[in-house]
């Protein structure tokens, strides 16, 4: 669930809760709702320069990584 794993929420043993976790540079594709509460959003504008929009309409939006097949 957004903003995991670019920035850790409820992961294990809160360790690594807050931090971007290692998995996050092999997502591809994003699927999130146009609306976001302030915290996600936040963090969707330190990695929107990772990522393009491929569709949005109304209440969906989909990000796929730049570069990535």
């Amino acid at each position: 669930m957004f903003p995991n794993p670019w920035k850790a929420s409820y992961w294990g043993t809160f360790k690594q809760e807050g931090k971007r976790l290692p998995i996050a540079d092999g997502v591809e594709w994003l699927l999130l709702p146009t609306q976001l509460d302030p915290e996600p959003t936040a963090v969707l504008e330190t990695i929107r320069g990772e990522l393009e929009t491929a569709y949005e309409k109304e209440r969906v939006t989909l990000m796929h990584r730049r570069g990535a097949t």
